[in-house]
């Protein structure tokens, strides 16, 4: 829908944020580059399923807050996006207010981390899980700081010296 993507960009810049439209899948993945904070996206791109454009994003690092929305997600769609951890979704038709609500709560809320790690037991070791933590924060916090070791660890709530460690 090209109004619905025009109008939620016409609100997204009046927050202040720098705003990129796709109107396809095509067009979206290469937006990535840009690393923005937040991904606000349609589950339908000109007919196409954006679950790919979804995957790529949350492989990115720095990896953008995502707000999803849809007036015809099937259960296994909402499912996907659940293991994609996208953190909001809207139905449609939606409201200017619900969308801001949505991507404020995805830009400052932690997503729920429990359940996942809870389906860890039995599969991999504590210490096995521990590096992947502690090595996809690392790399989210770099990615973060544009490399800075010193802003990583800010972010991190740790020495740069225990960056240093780690690397």
């Amino acid at each position: 829908d090209l109004d619905l993507c025009r109008s939620i960009a016409e609100v997204a810049a009046g927050w202040g944020a720098e705003v990129s439209e796709a109107h396809s899948l095509e067009a979206a993945v290469p937006l990535l580059d840009t690393h923005p904070d937040v991904l606000i996206a349609d589950l339908w791109l000109q007919g196409a399923s954006a679950i790919p454009l979804l995957a790529a994003a949350v492989h990115r690092r720095p990896s953008p807050a995502i707000v999803a929305m849809s007036g015809q997600a099937s259960r296994e769609e909402t499912f996907q996006l659940g293991r994609l951890n996208v953190r909001a979704f809207l139905s449609k038709p939606l409201s200017i207010k619900l969308l801001e609500s949505a991507v404020e709560d995805a830009l400052e809320q932690p997503p729920d981390v429990e359940p996942w790690i809870v389906d860890l037991v039995g599969h991999d070791s504590l210490k096995g899980v521990q590096r992947k933590v502690r090595g996809t924060m690392l790399e989210e916090a770099l990615a973060r700081s544009e490399g800075s070791r010193s802003r990583a660890a800010r972010i991190l709530r740790v020495s740069r010296q225990a960056i240093q460690q780690v690397l």
